[in-house]
C-alpha cells in the first residue's frame, strides 16, 4: 500500500513495510499517488528520472523505489529509510542528483 504526503514542502511517497532496503522490496514499482497530489495543488511535478540513489548511492531497484518531491521536483531514492535522511538535507543530495545526471548526458553530448 503507498501513501502520498505533504511534509514541510515534500511529497513523499511512502510504502507499507518494515522500513529496510530489503524489507520493501514487495512495494510497488511506481507510486502514481505524489505527481497526483502536487497536481491537486496547483502544480505538476517533473520527474527527474536519477537510476542511483543520492542517499545511499547505489542503483535503484524498480521493486523498491520510493519517491520524494521537493521544490517541484520528485527524486527517486532506494527505500524509504533514504527519505529522511533526504529530508534533512534535500540540496545536498540534490548536488548529487545533478552529478549523476551529467556524467549521463555527457557521453551523448560527444
Amino acid at each position: 500500500m503507498a501513501a502520498a504526503v505533504f511534509l514541510g514542502g515534500f511529497v513523499v511517497s511512502v510504502y507499507a513495510g518494515s522500513g529496510s532496503c530489503q524489507a520493501a522490496a514487495e512495494a510497488p514499482a511506481r507510486d502514481a499517488a505524489a505527481p497526483e497530489a502536487f497536481a491537486a495543488a496547483g502544480q505538476k511535478a517533473v520527474e527527474v528520472g536519477n537510476t542511483i540513489c543520492p542517499v545511499m548511492g547505489i542503483k535503484i531497484d524498480k521493486k523498491t523505489k520510493v519517491t520524494v518531491e521537493y521544490d517541484g521536483k520528485i527524486y527517486n531514492l532506494s527505500c524509504k529509510t533514504c527519505i529522511g535522511e533526504f529530508k534533512k538535507n534535500p540540496e545536498k543530495y540534490i548536488i548529487q542528483v545533478e552529478k549523476e545526471l551529467d556524467t549521463v548526458q555527457a557521453p551523448a553530448q560527444q
